[in-house]
């Protein structure tokens, strides 16, 4: 069976589309308006599923547009595990420690020490994240005939026994439960390390800042901004993605952001392939 390839970009896509799906479409043979779509739903991985031949022609049109692109077989896509989640660290000498960890069912996992020196990769983004909420809609009791403002009237309702109460209510109007989904914005730090590799995850409106040692800052953004530059400053082989530097900059307004944490997870895993594919 042939391999199929991708056709990864080097650079993020900050140029006008036309001319870089023009430039696709002149291989492949869609429609430009296609691929520009395509293009917008895409992080790093311009073109998926195509052979050796039409992978390095379309690497060659795009670097007429001044795409530096490269092609990556299925089977040699780095993919780093499922992310643990951290509530809070320590920052020992030569290792961050992690004294609860936890998987994505919020199931404890232990104690972790991850060597500075194992850490290849720190990320941060701002991403929307949805969660679930039970509400209660408002009801209206009805009592027979004796309703509520009758009975403040004669002034009994206090009197009333509850299990007289009970009887008159309308067990039909008895109180709803719905879900609603609910949505906000994370600022999430994954941490990439090997030896085994592995990954752990930092939610800043959850962790617990207070148990690093760090002087406390006024906003958990602020927090996070100092936790990241102590770690960085001890990693001092990792890679560092550009949303850090976002997050240092002082200004949430620049920080990167995702509308969902699939399009966070296509992000982590194309600056994956960067990093162990250089040019």
């Amino acid at each position: 069976m042939s391999k199929t390839y991708h056709v990864v970009a080097r650079r993020e896509l900050t140029g006008p589309l036309p001319p870089v799906a023009r430039a696709i479409a002149k291989v492949t043979g869609q429609i430009v308006h296609d691929v520009i779509r395509e293009l917008r739903d895409q992080i790093g991985f311009l073109v998926s599923g195509v052979d050796k031949v039409r992978a390095d022609a379309i690497i060659g049109a795009l670097s007429m547009v001044g795409v530096p692109a490269f092609r990556l077989a299925d089977d040699e896509i780095v993919q780093f595990p499922e992310p643990t989640f951290l509530e809070t660290a320590q920052f020992g000498d030569d290792a961050l420690m992690v004294s609860d960890l936890r998987n994505q069912e919020n199931q404890r996992l232990g104690k972790v020490i991850v060597p500075y020196k194992d850490v290849v990769l720190l990320a941060v983004a701002c991403v929307r994240t949805e969660g679930k909420r039970k509400v209660i809609e408002d009801t209206h009791f009805a009592m027979g005939d004796h309703p509520i403002g009758l009975l403040g009237r004669l002034g009994d309702f206090g009197r009333l026994r509850r299990s007289s109460l009970e009887q008159l209510i309308d067990p039909g109007t008895a109180p709803k439960v719905r879900t609603e989904i609910t949505s906000k914005y994370d600022h999430l730090l994954d941490i990439f390390a090997v030896e085994p590799a592995h990954r752990l995850r930092l939610n800043a409106s959850t962790f617990n800042f207070v148990q690093t040692g760090l002087e406390m800052q006024p906003t958990s953004i602020a927090n996070l901004a100092q936790f990241v530059e102590r770690l960085g400053a001890r990693c001092e082989e990792a890679a560092i993605d550009p949303g850090v530097r976002f997050i240092l900059d002082g200004n949430p307004q620049t920080n990167l952001r995702f509308v969902g944490l699939e399009r966070y997870e296509t992000y982590l895993l194309w600056r994956t392939q960067l990093l162990y594919h250089p040019e």
